[in-house]
């Protein structure tokens, strides 16, 4: 009886499948995990970004010593009710004078000054920041994407599910 040696030396067809088809699951996961990552870190700047601008309108009108009716402030140059949105972008949306998408001149003498006004990551039609305010109560807003967040635009204390809101109502 003669013995045969096996000479294979390379990897057969069916190897070769089971191979790459691992890596495409590989591959298709980690995408998938860096867009969530992704997603949620731009939530992450919504949040930080709609927190810092409510302390910043804070800390302006109690800052205000103009003596001007609230409204003034809250809806610089423009009759209220004011609204507007980051979007779309043009060459006066960042500005922090009142002209901006958000209505509110910081004034020099606030701690909190900014030199432009934020912007939302994305920054298109569905997704921007936006600011309302009839003299008396304004609010800010903004839609948050991940799954991980879609509770608290539900129980912000706002009056829409389906977006974050920061509501202050004044004297």
């Amino acid at each position: 009886m003669i013995m045969k040696k096996n000479l294979q030396k390379g990897f057969t067809i069916l190897e070769l499948l089971i191979t790459a088809i691992v890596i495409a699951i590989l591959v298709t996961s980690l995408v998938l995990m860096l867009q969530q990552v992704s997603i949620r870190s731009r939530d992450a700047i919504r949040l930080t970004d709609m927190a810092n601008l409510f302390q910043a309108i804070q800390v302006t009108i109690q800052a205000d010593d103009s003596n001007e009716k609230l409204f003034y402030l809250l809806c610089s140059q423009v009759k209220t009710p004011c609204q507007e949105k980051s979007y779309p972008l043009m060459q006066k949306t960042q500005n922090v004078d009142g002209t901006g998408w958000l209505k509110i001149a910081f004034n020099r003498k606030s701690l909190l000054s900014y030199v432009i006004l934020p912007l939302d990551p994305i920054n298109d039609d569905k997704y921007n920041y936006s600011y309302w305010s009839d003299g008396k109560t304004w609010k800010l807003e903004t839609k948050l994407e991940s799954e991980n967040f879609k509770e608290k635009m539900k129980t912000d204390g706002g009056t829409d599910p389906n977006k974050y809101e920061l509501i202050q109502k004044l004297k």
